[in-house]
């Protein structure tokens, strides 16, 4: 109750989060695979006659885990900027809203996979993915935090700037 009475308090914070966090979430899932093909493209028109590496096969290990964790560090990164007086705060609200959301989907395979073994390896791959992308979030959160005074030598920059 305490943790509610918290975040309650915070006013408009956890609105803005989601908001905030799924719009960039769905841009970016919407934007990568596109942004992936192009590079793709060009690279495996430049190999070498003998190697049978078609776009299809590049775009499926890279489009998979990979991409996943560098969309979520890119959304845990700009949530974490958008609201930097409690910016981990508002990551771990947008964690747990996509966890709960995602997590609903998990326990529908679970279910699936328990009826029909069929399933269980994308049950495996969809845990995989959502524990990879909320730790990708958290990470990026954690990665958007500015830097402490004492750590940067008194507010110094690099330079000695300051």
């Amino acid at each position: 109750m305490e943790l509610w009475n918290r975040v309650r308090s915070y006013g408009i914070l956890p609105i803005t989060a989601v908001i905030a966090g799924w719009t960039v979430q769905y841009g970016l899932d919407q934007a990568s695979p596109y942004l992936l093909f192009v590079p793709m493209n060009y690279l495996t028109k430049q190999l070498p006659a003998g190697y049978a590496l078609t776009v299809g096969q590049v775009a499926g290990v890279l489009l998979g885990v990979p991409r996943v964790l560098a969309v979520s560090i890119a959304v845990g990164w700009i949530v974490g900027r958008l609201h930097r007086p409690r910016q981990m705060a508002a990551v771990v609200i947008f964690v747990a809203t996509y966890v709960l959301w995602e997590g609903s989907w998990l326990v529908r395979l679970l279910i699936d996979a328990v009826r029909d073994l069929r399933y269980v390896s994308g049950f495996f791959e969809q845990f995989v993915t959502l524990l990879v992308a909320a730790c990708g979030v958290v990470l990026g959160g954690v990665w958007s935090a500015p830097a402490d005074d004492a750590a940067r030598g008194g507010g110094k920059t690099v330079l000695g700037l300051g």
